[in-house]
């Protein structure tokens, strides 16, 4: 299996017990290339997904807009992306990830990743200093392409 979409709204935000074995079997999925489970609700599932990004070494293309992560969950997601060294596509669009953690983590993974082409972040309310350690981080990459 290459390519997963997970309907969007399949889920709803007491099902993270059940997703979080889809992503452990996910995890050990080497084939797995692009993965879509935009707009599933998936708020309070960051650490699933996060073990999910920072263990699948062949996943290439992942969409996780529309999933309402915030705070402390989207921090874990971005984090657990300093540990992914294949992404090149992500998209985080529509979410939460201006909080600082968060947004510094996303920043820190745009500089050291040399994979990165296409990358998503816009309307994740990230305030001004975020955004200049986004912007500094995106000089250093020359990598990407597409972005915000």
């Amino acid at each position: 299996m290459q390519l997963l979409t997970l309907k969007p709204r399949l889920f709803n935000y007491y099902v993270c017990p059940i997703f979080s074995l889809i992503c452990h079997a996910l995890m050990q999925c080497e084939t797995i290339q692009t993965l879509h489970l935009n707009q599933n609700n998936l708020i309070k599932c960051g650490s699933a997904i996060g073990g999910l990004i920072a263990k699948n070494t062949s996943l290439t293309d992942l969409d996780l807009s529309w999933n309402q992560f915030r705070n402390t969950e989207s921090t874990k997601v971005a984090k657990s992306l300093l540990s992914n060294d294949t992404l090149t596509n992500l998209n985080l669009s529509w979410n939460h990830f201006g909080v600082d953690a968060a947004v510094f983590a996303i920043a820190k993974f745009i500089s050291n990743s040399s994979y990165l082409h296409t990358l998503d972040i816009s309307y994740n309310k990230i305030r001004e200093r975020g955004s200049i350690c986004v912007a500094d981080s995106l000089k250093q990459n020359k990598e990407v392409s597409e972005g915000m």
